[in-house]
């Protein structure tokens, strides 16, 4: 969008309002690109870790429920009301879902997670200089 307000708002209702919320992306962002290919997967939740897709669907689903936790704690933490809103407004929507329909919601949520920010993660980015070394061999 072309004006900061707006992106900021399409922000929270598409992000704050339904995954996470910002402060929990910033943080755990931030940590991930200071710590990227960090062998502990507390320092970095956001790389793959596992042998398989079924251990890093269950990697996911612990990353998105800690998440989740950490927005509740960042709320506690220092209350705003924006930081209400979410929360009020996302647990009411999966409060609204059948037990069946709110854990296929996690599981997309794990698998888009998984295809969209952990795969493209996934693979070390190297300077110019050592790719055009790397693709001449």
């Amino acid at each position: 969008a072309t004006s900061q307000f707006l992106n900021t708002f399409i922000g929270f209702l598409s992000m704050d309002c339904l995954v996470n919320s910002q402060e929990t992306w910033k943080v755990t962002h931030t940590l991930h690109h200071r710590h990227t290919l960090a062998s502990d997967p507390q320092q970095d939740r956001q790389r793959l870790f596992g042998s398989c897709i079924l251990i890093e669907t269950a990697n996911i689903v612990y990353t998105i429920l800690t998440y989740w936790a950490s927005d509740v704690e960042f709320f506690l933490q220092n209350p705003s009301f924006s930081k209400a809103a979410a929360l009020v407004i996302r647990f009411s929507l999966y409060s609204f879902l059948p037990a069946n329909i709110f854990l296929s919601f996690v599981f997309f949520l794990a698998m888009w997670s998984n295809y969209a920010a952990l795969l493209t993660h996934a693979i070390p980015v190297f300077p110019k200089e050592e790719q055009a070394s790397t693709s001449t061999t």
